[in-house]
């Protein structure tokens, strides 16, 4: 296993669908992120995916669904719906 319990088939599986040469090297780094962050997910049953690793991720609350899904583990405090950028990681 690689780091984040990715299988090498599961790794290899994302690069196939983004060349069936097997190179990576023209995409970007933010697009195989965003691909490996589905995978785990979409594998949970998350109804949220992420579009855009940049802003979907700016609120804390996927991020912290996504580690919680590899860790395996609840992150204590996690507000689910922050109203404002004070709120966005813990609760108040």
């Amino acid at each position: 296993m690689s780091a984040g319990g990715l299988t090498r088939s599961t790794l290899n599986a994302i690069r196939e669908r983004h060349d069936v040469s097997g190179s990576v090297s023209r995409y970007s780094g933010r697009k195989i992120y965003t691909d490996w962050a589905n995978h785990y997910l979409a594998k949970s049953g998350c109804p949220r995916l992420i579009k855009d690793l940049s802003q979907d991720v700016t609120d804390g609350v996927l991020l912290a669904q996504i580690i919680q899904i590899i860790a395996n583990e609840k992150v204590e405090d996690i507000n689910g719906s922050p109203r404002s950028q004070s709120q966005m990681a813990l609760k108040e």
